[in-house]
Formats: C-alpha cells, sequence, structure tokens
C-alpha cells in the first residue's frame, strides 16, 4: 500500500482512527476458529494460530481500504479487541505498523490468547500494546500447549503433576512449564486486573503490574495443570465465563478503577491505592510465596509409584529409565522456574510499593478533556446514574463532593 494522499477526514477527531475487532460470538464459526491451533507463516515474521491468522485476513481488505479514504498521515491508529479479537487485533496491528508509510500504531487487548510463536513475538516488539488481563480469566492460556499440529505432550510438565502431595503448587508449576515451553507466545506490555480479595469479582478490581509469572498467569497455568492432570486436552476449552466477559469482567474492572482513580484524585491527593488496597495485594502475593515454598519434591521412587498408580496413559510403556530421564528433566525445569518466582515475586512486592508511589492526576482520569469547563458538570450527572452508584458502592468509594479541577 502507498502512502495516501491527504484527505478530509470524516472522523470527529482528526487525532486518531480506532478500529475495534470484535470477540468470538458466532460460536460454532468462531470456535472452530478458535481451536484451529496449526502455525501458518505470517507475513514473513515468525508463525501464526492458523484460526486467527485467516481472521486477520477476513479484516485486512477492509482495513485497507478505510485507512486509504481516512488516513491523513497525521493519526494514531488505535487498534482494540477482546478475546478472539484481541489475538485478530494484534496480527492486524502488525501488519499496520509495518506499513512503508509507517503509521503511528497503538493496541489494546483485553483477555487475548496467544497469536504467534517467538520469532513473531521478537520481530513485532516496536508495536506498543497494551495486554490487560483480568486475574481469573483463564483463556490467554489459550492455545493449550497441546494444541499444535501433533498435540505434542509436553512429559517435563505432565511429570512435575506428580512431584508433590501439595496439589495446588504442582498445578501451577507443571501449568507454567508447559505454557513457558509451548511454541507459542504473548505479546505485548501485560496489565493485571486483580481482586482485592482471592476469589473477589471484577468490581472490586485493582489494576497494576505484577510482573510475575506466578500471578500474572496463576489462574492459566492452574487450568493447563488441571487439563493435564485430568488427562482430557482436547475436551475441556474455556471460551466462556464472568472474568472473560467484556461486561461483567473487563468493563466492570475498567469502571472499578476509572472510579477508583477519580476517588483518589479527590481525597487521596493522587495516591494510586489506599493503606488497605496495599496491604490486601501485599497479602495474596506473599500467599503465593508461601504455596511455592511449599514445593518438595518426592524421591524417583515415590514418583514412579505416583505414575503407576494413576494408570496415566502418558507414562504407559516407559521403562525405569526413561522415567528417571523424564522425571530428572523435570525437577530440573521446576527447580529454574521456583528460582526464577521465588525472586519476581519479590520484586512484584517491591513494584507493589513503586506503583503506590505513582500519583493519579485529572489528566490521567479524563486525558485531554480533563481541562474542559464543563467537567465537573458532566461527571456529576454521569455519578448520579443509579449503575454507577451502585459500582461506587461495589468498588469501596462513596465520594460525595464533585470535582474540584475545572
Amino acid at each position: 500500500m502507498k502512502k495516501p494522499a491527504p484527505k478530509r477526514s470524516l472522523h470527529n477527531s482528526e487525532k486518531i482512527i480506532l478500529i475495534s475487532v470484535r470477540g468470538t460470538q458466532e460460536l460454532l464459526a468462531d470456535t472452530a476458529r478458535d481451536l484451529d491451533a496449526r502455525q501458518v507463516p505470517y507475513e514473513g515474521k515468525g508463525q501464526a494460530h492458523r484460526g486467527f491468522y485467516g481472521g486477520f485476513l477476513a479484516v485486512k481488505p477492509f482495513v485497507e481500504r478505510y485507512i486509504e479514504t481516512f488516513y491523513t498521515g497525521e493519526q494514531t491508529l488505535i487498534i482494540c479487541g477482546h478475546s478472539l479479537g484481541g489475538a485478530i487485533a494484534l496480527l492486524l496491528a502488525e501488519w499496520l505498523r509495518c506499513l512503508p508509510f509507517g503509521p503511528d500504531v497503538v493496541l489494546y487487548t483485553y483477555g487475548a490468547p496467544r497469536a504467534g510463536d517467538r520469532a513473531f513475538v521478537q520481530a513485532a516488539q516496536p508495536l506498543t500494546h497494551h495486554r490487560i488481563v483480568n486475574h481469573d480469566d483463564p483463556i490467554p492460556a489459550l492455545p493449550l500447549p497441546w494444541m499444535d499440529a501433533e498435540w505434542k505432550l509436553a512429559l517435563s510438565g505432565t511429570a512435575l503433576l506428580f512431584s508433590s502431595p501439595v496439589v495446588g503448587i504442582v498445578l501451577l508449576l507443571a501449568g507454567l512449564v508447559n505454557l513457558h515451553g509451548d511454541p507459542y507466545e504473548h505479546h505485548g506490555e501485560q496489565q493485571h486486573f486483580m481482586p482485592r480479595k482471592p476469589g473477589g469479582g471484577s468490581e472490586a478490581a485493582i489494576l497494576w503490574q505484577p510482573g510475575c509469572a506466578l500471578i500474572d498467569e496463576q489462574t492459566c497455568a492452574r487450568y493447563v495443570g488441571e487439563i493435564t492432570l485430568d488427562g482430557d486436552m482436547p475436551k475441556r476449552i474455556p471460551l466462556a465465563g464472568s472474568h472473560h466477559s467484556s461486561d461483567s469482567g473487563y468493563a466492570r474492572a475498567a469502571l472499578t478503577t476509572l472510579l477508583r482513580w477519580h476517588d483518589s484524585v479527590e481525597k487521596r491527593a493522587g495516591a494510586l491505592f489506599t493503606d488497605s488496597e496495599i496491604r490486601d495485594i501485599y497479602a495474596q502475593v506473599r500467599s503465593v510465596q508461601q504455596l511455592l515454598e511449599s514445593w518438595q519434591p518426592r524421591s524417583f521412587n515415590e514418583f514412579r509409584w505416583e505414575v503407576r498408580r494413576s494408570g496415566d496413559m502418558r507414562f504407559y510403556g516407559k521403562s525405569d529409565l526413561e522415567l528417571r530421564a523424564i522425571y530428572a528433566d523435570a525437577l530440573q525445569k521446576g527447580e529454574r522456574l521456583r528460582d526464577e518466582q521465588e525472586q519476581a515475586l519479590s520484586r512484584a512486592q517491591q513494584r507493589l510499593l513503586a506503583q503506590a508511589e505513582r500519583l493519579v492526576t485529572p489528566h490521567s482520569v479524563f486525558g485531554e478533556h480533563a481541562e474542559r469547563a464543563d467537567v465537573a458538570e458532566l461527571v456529576a450527572q454521569w455519578r448520579a446514574l443509579k449503575e454507577n452508584q451502585a459500582a461506587e458502592r461495589l468498588a469501596g468509594v462513596n465520594a460525595k463532593t464533585l470535582p474540584s479541577y475545572a
């Protein structure tokens, strides 16, 4: 595509063009696309998930015509997508970024599965990608580690499931080993919606960046571990759920964040977290640390007995020598992962305290509209809505004052 000649924009803003890609909607067709995890070449840069690449090819002609018609060379292209739409949006945004006239592209994804392999992810590093994940959303675990062309079984991760009687930690370790050893990888900088309390909902979530796989990928790892343990890899694929929902999950968590940030500006001089929120999140990080410390591997003889007792067909016919090699490899990967995550958990605690020092400003909440003369009136009308008042109560926000910045 050649750089189009400047044209009069038909958009309300001369600054941005927003392209949104919908998520899973037509159940049969979209589910087939989600599960078609064979890898195909992506525009000469690594491999992409075949189903998501097909979705990209379907939207590409429309976007190409749209850009040729409306792009002036001055706007920022904002691409966004939820779930399946997030995976397609990533492939679309990377294609747009590489166009000859070099448009400024920013990508936002919500609950998106992995769309490409390591070569693709590395080639796409220059793409600005804000990847937002809800804490209890399992969809970012897709494609599952055995959904590639040969339905590979990652025996190292599977063997870890029999490495300790403490089920919680082996699910996490096994899931992470299998996820991180898979051909698919995530792209972008992850922002994490984390509930204040274990098992809490999106309406009380806090947005932060733990930078630690045992927190960032906790639900995904547990899910992968549970499916591996059950041995029903192809059958149980999560395509829905309240934490994955764009409405009850991501939109609700985003509304909570907006309300909390507004409350921060009004009441806490811009402090991002309250003291109680810091304590709540810190306690969850500490509980994960304690769980990690609970991993005490069995001896090989105990492992062999557990494997034989389980009747797991993945180990059927393996000699003791083969089992010993598999278990040694599993322990090596598990110990390396434990060491890495111990350090990452320590950094997550430091990051929490450092992020608590970040100040929220009116611009953080309203962007360029913070300077509008009528912002106080508009916010008062918005907060008067019954739904938003209910959301304030759920978020622990009960502000009575109007914005003082007008």
